[in-house]
This record gives C-alpha cells, structure tokens and sequence, in this order.
C-alpha cells in the first residue's frame, strides 16, 4: 500500500471515530452551560438530567450515521434531540420518563443497521423475506417498550396536560415563544426546520418509508389521546428524534448538494422566507392591535428564520457558481445551526427551569 493509499485508509477509520469523540466532548459542554447554573438545586437524583441530554444525542449522533454522511451534520443532528426542546420539558418531570426518551435512539439503532449488516450476509433470497420481518419487529420494539413502560407509570403525576392543546403545535416552529405559554414541546428549533423538509423529501425519494412510518405514527400516538396514555409529551420526543435525524439528513444534503440541487435549496429558503414574514406579520398585527403587547418573542423568531435565510442562500450562491467548498458549507451548518440550538435552549432551560 502506498503513502497516500494508507492515508485514505487512516483517514476513512479515524473520521467517524474523529468525530464521535469530538461530539461527546461538545455535547458534554453544552450540558455544563445549560445545566450549570441550576445543579445545585436539584435534589438527590435530579442531577442524571445532564447526563441524559449527552446520551440521547450520542444515541441520534449513531443512529443518523446509518444515512448522513457529513461528520459535523451528525454531530447537530444529535445535538437537536439531546438538547432540543421537547427532551429538555420533558427532563424536569423527572429521571424515569427522561431515561426512557433518552434511551429511545439506542432502541432504534438495532432495525436501521440490521438491514445492511444482512444484505451483507449470503444466502437464499428467501432469506431477504425474514430480513424485512426482523428489521420491521426491530421497528415495532420501541413502540411496545414505551406502550409497556407509559402502562406502569399512567398514574404518575406530570406537568403536562393529556391532551394537546392549540398552542402545542406551535411548539415546532417557535419552541421558545411554547415554552413560555406552557406548551408541550416538540421539534427541532427554527433554522433546522427548513433541513427538516429537506431530509423528509430525500428520505421518501430513497423510499426509506420504515423512518418516514416510525414518524408519523409516533406523531399519531400523540394527537390521539387513548393512544397516548395520557403522556402525549413521550411520543412527540419519539417524533422529534426522528425530526432530528432528518434534520440532519437535510443539512448532510446541503453539505454535498451540487448543481441539480438547487431547486430543493430554493424551496427550503421560501420555507423560511415564509416562516419569518409571518412571524414578522404576526408581531405587527399584535403591535398595532395592543401596543404594549411584548413582542420580543416574536423577533426573536423572525431572526432566527432570517439567519436560516442568509444560511441557505450561501449554499445556493456556492451551488449556483458551481463550487463544492464542503469545508465552508460545513462551517456555515455548524454556525447557524450552533446558534439557534445554543440560544434557544438557554432560553427555553431559563424559562422551564
């Protein structure tokens, strides 16, 4: 093997472990800054709450690696179930129910890389019918576990309603705005959402429809109230992770997207375009209807989705010149998306905690 042979290899084994270590390390730190100052007010076992955070986001940081590519869009992906909102209001009901959405994406590791590990295996091609049913009851487990677990702990007492009300929904496209008119809370902050469409789209156009299933019907589990055990909260975690994954889905695909792409990176810019024009419209109408309404919610919204706005139209001005620069696309996903994840979740720890 010649010089740079070997270091092609060197660099093909190092890269995922490369990046594992440096999104433990940086998980690790974001659950210091948002826990941090509230650590020493936690009463005995609270304290696990951190813990989970960087468990549940190296749980979905493994489980998006089976389709992302881009080292720094599996290391977001994670960090937007880990740290995202519906993991953190779910976390100050207690360490039970936060162990098990943090668990979750390890459950779900097993069904998304059994399929590769037996198409790699010879055989009859009978034996391809038993791998659609293995890696479907793989798919089912999650279900039963939390259906079996939400069973046992019906009784318990949480800070949620049981059934959703008008402003959870809200809670996927302004999560801060939710968190402080006691919403339940899902999704995957703002900037990410318009990824989220993305990674949606290429996931059906690959016809990955196990992933695209597991989602809706996790979202079905929580708009339906004998469904959801009275803990609606649980089955949107489950629904959110799967939103992060394809959120990190979408960003690996803005990462690499060339020419022929451009159309899916314009429609994700009208996304957010549309986002903050009626986040912007919306703070208006409220101001001209009560002029000592706050509003600063609402601008906090619409920058955000502006950010998503100038992030995606750097990628399409690169596209459109006909560059990769992967480096610089990959700066631009960490920065933007860094940035929202960091000063929404403050914002919503601040206010939960």
């Amino acid at each position: 093997m010649d010089q740079g042979s070997e270091r092609s290899a060197l660099l093909t084994i190092s890269g995922p472990l490369f990046w594992a270590i440096a999104g433990l390390a940086g998980y690790m730190a974001l659950a210091v800054y948002l826990v941090g100052p509230y650590w020493c007010q936690w009463p005995g076992c609270q304290w696990v709450r951190p813990v989970l955070m960087v468990l549940a986001s190296m749980g979905v940081f493994v489980l998006g690696r089976r389709w992302i590519q881009a080292g720094p869009a599996s290391l977001l992906s994670g960090a937007l179930y880990g740290f995202g909102p519906a993991l953190i209001s779910l976390a100050r009901s207690g360490p039970t129910l936060a162990l098990l959405v943090a668990i979750l994406p390890w459950l779900c590791c097993p069904a998304v890389y059994v399929h590769r590990w037996l198409e790699a295996r010879p055989g009859p091609s009978r034996q391809t019918r038993w791998a659609g049913y293995l890696e479907a009851a793989l798919y089912l487990a999650p279900f039963f576990l939390i259906i079996a677990i939400l069973a046992i702990l019906r009784k318990q007492a949480l800070p949620y309603p049981i059934q959703l009300g008008p402003f959870d929904s809200l809670a996927w496209l302004a999560p801060c705005l939710a968190a402080k008119r006691g919403a339940i809370l899902s999704g995957v902050y703002h900037i990410p959402t318009a990824a989220l469409v993305i990674g949606l789209t290429m996931l059906m156009k690959a016809r990955r429809w196990p992933v695209i299933i597991v989602f809706v019907a996790a979202l079905t589990m929580a708009t339906w109230p004998p469904l959801a055990l009275g803990h609606p909260a649980v089955w949107l975690c489950l629904a959110s992770m799967w939103a992060a994954v394809m959120a990190g889905v979408g960003t690996d695909g803005l990462i690499w997207a060339g020419w022929p792409d451009r159309r899916w990176i314009s429609v994700g810019l009208l996304i957010n375009a549309c986002l903050a024009g009626c986040s912007l419209g919306w703070a208006f109408l409220l101001t001209k209807h009560d002029p000592a309404y706050p509003i600063d919610d609402l601008l906090y919204v619409f920058r955000m989705y502006g950010a998503g706005m100038a992030w995606l139209a750097l990628v399409l001005a690169v596209v459109l010149v006909r560059e990769r620069l992967i480096g610089l696309r990959q700066g631009l996903a960490i920065v933007a998306i860094g940035i929202d994840l960091v000063l929404s979740s403050r914002s919503i720890v601040d206010t939960l905690f």
